[in-house]
């Protein structure tokens, strides 16, 4: 831009003898031309030198044209003035040449990719911010101004938050003391650089500009998906019309060159005047990143997550600001505690995902707080119902919020919002995340070295950390978080998550006398009986990434456990290929698989999905279409999406003639209304259930339109017959193992005596659902595996008053004929 504009006044000067009018417009043109060089973005360009020739040259033009306008006024009029005057003229257009040449050099010399370069030193971007300062000012009233909303990210460490308060100081919109050339006074890194690129007026004041954030993020929070509304200094002038998108200044790249690498602008866009980037957003989405370091329950950690969805009062999950807030009403949209990468060693990390409206100050931090606590076993999942009901608990306990440093604002949905976001900004971003991620790791091999030191002297022997945390930092991968509620650190076990991150387990004993921690499967191993007969588990997620490190182990077990078969569990095209994949490999134990979309997957179903479903169902070792259903009470996708899916897995359950395997909650009544639909036999058989109650044939066995199993039944008494009226067969877990009075398993036992022989089956539904019948609680692996399905047996049997044999011969005879296994199978483990 800049060499263009210059020969354009090169060419608009005059050759020869120019008269005043000549000299006027070059030297309008030239000022104009060096008010737009000092306002650039890349305050770097042009070169100091040049612009100090041009401004020369547009000096000695002025002084030129006041000399003629004396000189026409007979105050200086002399022969010789009309040649002096064309002689200077030429002097002068010479050096405008001159200095069009040095401009062009320095553009051809600038990096290719991206001119006007940026400066490459510490002590050239000082000198550049100089050079910019002592520049003359900008007079910002001669272009227009751009409302945008900006797309920022930024690593909260270092930081004591975002938004500026009047105690606080080195937050990210108020910082008195800045790195670089940018200045104080008092408006933080992120207006200081917004001044530094002239893109605000030095002197303006954040509401003069109508600026407006999604969220308040506190001290420590990361963002990925913050956004800010702001107006900008636009690259149109006053009088111009508005520029298009395209052809508007960079605003990303512009400002990123003057914040610091843990601040990053990733896009912007146009708003409407009336924006507010906190008022109009539709959703927020928070994620807690957490270290299970094998302490945690997560399967008691989701129970309690799906309790916060819905519309509550959660005075009780929050700091109260009673100057600024009355009403704590607010609307959870989804929470979930979702496995992530791990950036180092092989410590397993998940993320808590809360998705709602708006948020409380310290919603987040105090959930999560709850949560682990939930996970180690100090509170029961039942307490986020019970501090959710203000009228019990109306006031909120004395309870520490969980650290902050794990916390990150995800996202921030709009409506009708379009980002501009250029490939070479979002470059640089991922440049600098990974040049942070790279000096994180180095910290975690730092102090793996340090444990492999000290642990020996406690008597404990070292475990390699050093070089798992070296070999981790050398590879660097991924960008996954600590996060957790115990000892002031980044996990779930304080000092032990930090461990994990450096590639070490924590060293936390499992029974009083122990030294050393056992490792899941060594805690399966320790609980491993053997069935008195051969068992079929009908519900295994063995595809699940928690049996990822031991799976061919796994099998084994399951093999000396006496498991004669296993469906594993199929809950969306991926896992139900997956699952296949499996059953194509070797295995002690006979692997089966259900191929089909869980009611919370349902969501992501797209016009490809039944056909692939249909693929992977007549794959020879598919036995089922599943598993599918509805799921009222979390609702992870609208419930009317997973009516449709629901019929639609029925429907080609019925068009391949396989069964169904299901699952349903709090939906019950669209439940059954979906299968009656399917089979118009139903109502019949539903018309009066008597005698063994179970609506069937003479020979005793169901006869509806499409068979199905109810997996891992939690329901009451209604429900059972509801079910069993329907010709449906029901699935059992290590739910019944469950004594606490909240759960309900003793409950769920005393109905098995209802449930008629040839419909009764049990399952793990692995890794989730640990029996908790194994004594002492200690003992207990947090990871659910086929191996202990013979202690769900023993429960069952206990409950139905018969010996384990009997019932292990019951339900496995059921199970084989629901889903067809060859009769080898259970010939084969009664022979092994």
């Amino acid at each position: 831009m800049a060499p263009r504009s210059t020969a354009a006044a090169v060419a608009a000067a005059p050759a020869a003898d120019p008269d005043v009018a000549a000299r006027v417009s070059v030297c309008k043109q030239l000022r104009d031309l060096l008010a737009a060089l000092e306002c650039a973005a890349d305050t770097e360009w042009p070169p100091a030198e040049v612009s100090g020739q041009l401004r020369a040259i547009a000096g000695q033009l002025e002084a030129q044209q006041q000399g003629q306008q004396q000189r026409e006024a007979g105050a200086l009029a002399t022969p010789c003035a009309s040649g002096t005057t064309a002689t200077a003229s030429h002097e002068v257009i010479e050096q405008l040449e001159r200095s069009y040449q040095a401009t062009t050099s320095a553009a051809t010399a600038a990096p290719a990719a991206a001119p006007p370069a940026q400066p490459q030193t510490k002590r050239r971007r000082r000198a550049a911010g100089t050079a910019a300062a002592a520049a003359k000012p900008l007079d910002f009233s001669r272009y227009r101004q751009r409302y945008v909303a900006l797309h920022l990210m930024y690593l909260g460490g270092k930081y004591h938050g975002l938004a500026r308060q009047p105690d606080t100081e080195n937050t990210i919109e108020a910082r008195d003391a800045l790195e670089g050339p940018f200045g104080a006074g008092g408006h933080g890194v992120f207006f200081a650089a917004l001044r530094h690129v002239r893109l605000i007026p030095p002197e303006a004041e954040p509401s003069s500009l109508q600026y407006s954030r999604c969220g308040r993020t506190d001290r420590g929070v990361s963002a990925l998906g913050q956004v800010l509304a702001i107006k900008l200094r636009s690259a149109a002038r006053a009088d111009e019309p508005p520029l298009p998108a395209d052809e508007e200044t960079d605003f990303a790249a512009i400002i990123n060159r003057a914040l610091p690498s843990d601040i990053r602008v990733l896009g912007w866009a146009d708003v409407s005047d009336g924006f507010s980037a906190r008022f109009d957003a539709r959703t927020r989405e928070y994620k807690y990143f957490i270290v299970q370091d094998g302490s945690l329950d997560l399967a008691a950690m989701r129970e309690a997550a799906g309790a916060l969805v819905g519309e509550h009062d959660f005075r009780n999950f929050c700091r109260a600001d009673v100057l600024q807030v009355r009403n704590f009403r607010r609307s959870i949209l989804s929470a979930s505690i979702d496995r992530v990468p791990a950036a180092a060693g092989d410590c397993q990390v998940y993320a808590l995902c809360i998705r709602g409206t708006a948020f409380l100050w310290h919603q987040v931090r105090c959930i999560a707080a709850l949560l682990l606590m939930v996970g180690r076993g100090l509170e029961a999942p039942s307490i986020v119902a019970t501090l959710l009901d203000v009228t019990r608990v109306p006031a909120k306990p004395q309870y520490n919020y969980a650290p902050e440093e794990p916390l990150m604002l995800y996202a921030c949905e709009f409506e009708g919002i379009q980002w501009v976001r250029r490939p070479r900004a979002l470059a640089r971003a991922c440049e600098d995340v990974r040049g942070h991620m790279d000096r994180h790791l180095v910290a975690a091999a730092m102090c793996g070295a340090m444990l492999d030191t000290l642990l020996p002297q406690l008597g404990e022997p070292p475990q390699q950390g050093q070089q798992q945390a070296a070999a981790a930092a050398d590879g660097g991968g991924g960008d996954g978080g600590g996060g957790g509620g115990g000892g002031g650190g980044w996990g779930a076990g304080g000092p032990a998550a930090a461990a994990a991150a450096a590639g070490h387990q924590p060293r936390r004993p499992v029974m009083a006398s122990a030294k050393t921690k056992l490792s899941q499967g060594e805690l399966a191993q320790q609980c491993l009986v053997r069935a008195p007969a051969p068992v079929i588990d009908i519900g295994v997620n063995l595809a699940d990434d928690a049996f990822d490190k031991d799976r061919a182990e796994v099998l084994s077990r399951a093999a000396a456990a006496g498991v004669a078969a296993i469906i594993v569990t199929g809950c969306s095209v991926r896992s139900a290929a997956a699952a296949a994949a499996l059953c194509d490999g070797a295995s002690p134990v006979p692997l089966f698989f259900t191929a089909g979309v869980h009611p919370h997957n349902a969501k992501e179903c797209d016009a490809s999905t039944l056909d692939e479903l249909r693929r992977l169902a007549r794959h020879p070792k598919c036995v089922a279409i599943g598993e599918c259903g509805l799921d009222f009470n979390r609702n992870f996708s609208p419930p009317d999406v997973q009516v449709e899916w629901f019929e639609k897995q029925v429907a080609l359950a019925l068009e391949l003639n396989k069964p169904l395997f299901m699952h349903c909650r709090d939906a019950g009544e669209k439940f059954a209304e979906i299968l009656r639909a399917a089979d118009p036999a139903a109502a019949a058989r539903e018309g009066g259930v008597d005698g063994d109650g179970d609506g069937a044939s003479a020979d005793g066995q169901r006869q509806p339109a499409v068979a199905g199993v109810l997996h891992c039944f939690t329901g009451n008494e209604q429900e059972l017959r509801d079910c069993l009226g329907l010709g449906l067969c029901i699935g059992i877990t290590g739910w019944v193992c469950d004594d606490r009075p909240e759960r309900g398993g003793a409950e769920l036992a005393a109905l098995l005596r209802d449930i008629p022989d040839g419909r009764l089956m049990i399952e793990t539904d692995a890794p989730y659902l640990v029996p908790r019948t194994i004594k002492p609680s200690k003992a207990r692996p947090h990871r659910n595996e086929p191996s202990l399905l013979p202690h769900v047996l023993a429960q069952v049997a206990a409950s139905l008053g018969r010996g384990e044999a009997e019932v292990a011969e019951a339900t496995s005879r059921a199970a084989a004929q629901f889903f067809g296994l060859p009769a080898e199978v259970l010939a084969a483990q009664r022979g092994s």
